[in-house]
Parts: structure tokens; C-alpha cells; sequence
């Protein structure tokens, strides 16, 4: 199966990713629909959010908000 971030990378058949491309994918599609970080996680809580925008904050908000990372990207047409 070919890794879910696209970078032709081969997974296992039951893994949609390799080990840290969830993270590559996570970032092209709030590049591709949010273009930030900030943004998005403005538009998941609806209201300002002051701090840092890095990995470990947007994770925490896509789970907040979603069941998975890969539903946060199915539902982001990744």
C-alpha cells in the first residue's frame, strides 16, 4: 500500500503510513486548506487561541475534534 503522504513510499498492508509521514500529511493539509497552523486551530475552537502552533498543539486540537489523525484527513480530502 502506498503511504498516505505521498511520498511513493510502501507500507505495511495494514498501516497507512510510514513511521512520522501522519505528521507530513497532517502539515500539507492544513498548509492546502488553512494555511497555518494558527488558522487552523482558530477555526476548530471558534475562538483566539494564544501560544505556540507547533505538533504537539495541533494534535491535540485534531483529536479534540476528531476520532483519528487519518479521520482529521479523510475529512480533509488528503
Amino acid at each position: 500500500m502506498q503511504c498516505r503522504c505521498y511520498c511513493d513510499g510502501e507500507t505495511n498492508s495494514n498501516r497507512h503510513f510510514l513511521p512520522g509521514h501522519d505528521q507530513i500529511a497532517v502539515a500539507n493539509a492544513i498548509a492546502a486548506n488553512y494555511g497555518s497552523n494558527e488558522a487552523f486551530i482558530r477555526s476548530q475552537r471558534g475562538e483566539a487561541f494564544d501560544g505556540p502552533f507547533g505538533s504537539p498543539q495541533v494534535n491535540r486540537v485534531i483529536m479534540e475534534n476528531y476520532e483519528s489523525i487519518e479521520a482529521f484527513l479523510d475529512a480533509e480530502g488528503y
